[in-house]
């Protein structure tokens, strides 16, 4: 679930935040990663309805939780990211 909030899936009722910042290499992305859950970041050029989005990275299920990052270099376009809370295998 990318914003969905339905408990137990990995939305904002979970605590599920991508949050951004800009750095010398480009735009950083984070959000905290559960322990023993994968999540995949994803990007699109539109916010539009049946708007496609594309997976930039897949993580790995880790044995403890911590922080999922990304950098994301600068394209010179305005994009949209989510990251999506896969389920677990």
């Amino acid at each position: 679930s990318s914003l969905g909030g339905t408990p137990g899936t990995g939305g904002p009722d979970d605590g599920l935040r991508l949050g951004a910042q800009v750095s010398a290499g480009g735009l950083v992305l984070r959000f905290p990663a559960a322990a023993n859950r994968r999540y995949t970041l994803q990007a699109s050029g539109t916010l539009e309805a049946g708007g496609s989005w594309t997976p930039l990275r897949e993580g790995p299920a880790r044995p403890g939780p911590g922080p999922g990052e990304h950098l994301e270099a600068p394209t010179g376009g305005q994009r949209f990211f989510r990251v999506v809370a896969n389920p677990a295998p």
